[in-house]
């Protein structure tokens, strides 16, 4: 069995104060995340309860029945928390900004969301300083038969840190299940456009 041991609080010390010029150049950098949020869709289990009737009742944790405790681990009611903690805890590459001061990455590539407008987009622009983010589904979702809502391929910016210029979404043929969004982005603090992509190469 594992064994606890409590820890001793531990300090740390600040870090010197940036100068002008490192200031500036910090200014031009941004921090990038992508994550795999395990649709629930897909990792649900077969007592728990779908918004659509189910056409397929192979909705078993998605194969993950290795997992302690599937029933609870995999419940996205709670997971959904966890994976919002995981996003959050990634510092954005410029936290000296008074207009960029929330956690979490500057630009967030999501795949597997099935949560999209009524978990991801609202919590997340609500709170935490993003855009309301762009979102692209599977045209044949395989949690759809299960009852569930379509996954996809999600973006999010920080506002402040980006503005969004243009966008292209798609899939790479034309009975394809593989979906993606192209977004082209101004980055506020250089003046300059990057191009950002989400894509979900095996779903």
């Amino acid at each position: 069995p594992r064994h606890w041991r409590p820890s001793r609080p531990t300090t740390t010390t600040p870090p010197p104060p940036l100068l002008s010029s490192q200031r500036r150049r910090r200014r031009h950098v941004f921090s990038v995340m992508q994550f795999n949020t395990l649709a629930e869709g897909l990792s649900s289990g077969p007592d728990c309860p779908t918004p659509f009737p189910a056409h397929d009742d192979r909705n078993n944790y998605g194969g993950f029945t290795s997992v302690p405790h599937p029933s609870v681990v995999m419940n996205f009611a709670r997971r959904r928390w966890r994976v919002l903690e995981s996003i959050l805890s990634t510092l954005p590459a410029d936290s000296s900004n008074s207009d960029n001061n929330s956690p979490g990455p500057d630009l967030l590539a999501l795949e597997e969301v099935d949560r999209f407008p009524d978990f991801f987009s609202p919590v997340l622009s609500s709170h935490f300083g993003y855009s309301d983010g762009l979102f692209f589904p599977k045209p044949n979702a395989p949690g759809v038969p299960l009852g569930w809502y379509s996954d996809g391929c999600a973006l999010f910016w920080k506002r402040g840190v980006f503005e969004l210029v243009s966008f292209r979404q798609g899939r790479y043929c034309t009975n394809g299940n593989q979906v993606y969004l192209v977004a082209t982005l101004r980055h506020v603090a250089s003046g300059r456009e990057v191009v950002a992509a989400v894509t979900h190469l095996k779903a």
